[in-house]
């Protein structure tokens, strides 16, 4: 097999990432690459072969203008070329037969039309609305969220249960951690998320007594709305108020999300607002990983991991805040569920399991 993981990373991370780290002078694409790589962000999706830099396994990430345009000048490629074209190239210099794309919405059937005749397999990850884009060319589309999976298998497409994986250097950040933040959240804020958003202005509410952080990426319409007087007036529901701003610090990534989870004893996680009953989002693998306690919407969850037993739920705003008034006022008596939450990640999730599942995802095709 010559696998190409196609991983687009994101305007808002890449940004982060340069103004954290900087990119070392003079560095050649595989030594820029492992320096993105390196903060581990999207880790749970990057497949073992590709953590592990085999030789038949290659990942690209798109969206990152930095690395990609060093691989095309090491290449001898125009300065005119496109990104796309840059992907291409890349794509037909590595021989892949096996291509598993994590950006479908952008490289939908009219890219996968273009790939060169090597490819053999076209696997996608999506675990978000398709929209507009058409996924029918890939052989099957991807996720761990059996209602997205019953959706596409309507619309005609072929599907396949898929997990992310646990990585070995979350569990680094849950050893030896102090726990100095009581309650801690890290995701986005915005329109599409408004029941979320009610529950943690809620939550807010305990920043008087206990160390409450929320790192949010804000959406388009809450930046404007947050940064208007009558925005805010006219749209409340995404209006930051007081007691919100008081616990809000800006978004984190990568390690810095560990370093924050891995210092947190209650990790809050919901399912944003087109979600249906079934659970099981990135964030699950980064709070237990992380050894925290997941305190996450009651819904349906994979299998192997367990409400009571590795984390807990609750079924509305009022009851989150009971749980988490009674988690720390009794922090010690509910530090077997962190730990237990972890363990179910490193022994039931670790990267060799879910590379063995893609072998035989591939196979299946």
């Amino acid at each position: 097999m010559r696998l190409f993981q196609l991983m687009p990373f994101g305007a808002a991370y890449l940004q982060y990432f340069a103004g954290k780290y900087g990119w070392p002078a003079q560095a050649n694409f595989i030594a820029l690459r492992r320096h993105l790589l390196s903060d581990r962000f999207l880790s749970s999706h990057i497949l073992d072969p590709v953590d592990q830099e085999e030789e038949w396994a290659f990942i690209s990430v798109p969206d990152d203008a930095r690395t990609q345009r060093a691989w095309a000048n090491e290449k001898g490629m125009p300065s005119s070329a496109t990104d796309t074209e840059i992907l291409l190239a890349q794509i037909e210099e590595h021989r892949t037969d096996v291509f598993y794309n994590h950006g479908p919405i952008t490289f939908d059937s009219k890219f996968l039309r273009r790939l060169p005749a090597s490819v053999k397999v076209k696997l996608c990850w999506i675990a978000s609305p398709i929209k507009n884009a058409d996924l029918s060319l890939h052989d099957r589309c991807v996720c761990n969220f059996q209602g997205l999976l019953d959706q596409w298998q309507r619309l005609g497409l072929k599907t396949a249960w898929f997990e992310p994986a646990h990585d070995t250097v979350a569990s680094r950040y849950a050893i030896g951690s102090e726990r100095r933040v009581d309650v801690a959240f890290a995701g986005g804020y915005s329109r599409h998320h408004v029941k979320r958003n009610d529950l943690l202005k809620r939550i807010s509410a305990l920043g008087d007594r206990y160390d409450v952080r929320f790192h949010f990426l804000l959406g388009k319409a809450a930046r404007l709305v947050n940064h208007n007087f009558l925005f805010r007036q006219a749209f409340p529901k995404l209006a930051i108020d007081a007691a919100l701003r008081s616990v809000t610090y800006p978004p984190v990534f990568g390690r810095a999300l560990y370093e924050l989870f891995g210092s947190a004893k209650i990790v809050v996680n919901a399912a944003i607002d087109m979600a249906s009953e079934y659970r099981g989002n990135m964030r699950c693998w980064e709070a237990m990983g992380c050894g925290a306690i997941m305190l996450s919407d009651s819904g349906i969850y994979p299998d192997s991991m367990k409400d009571g037993r590795d984390f807990t739920t609750y079924r509305d705003a009022d009851d989150a805040l009971d749980k988490i008034e009674s988690i720390l006022a009794d922090y010690d008596s509910w530090r077997e569920m962190a730990e237990s939450g972890r363990r179910t990640m490193e022994n039931a999730y670790p990267k060799h399991r879910q590379w063995k599942e893609f072998e035989r995802l591939v196979e299946s095709v």
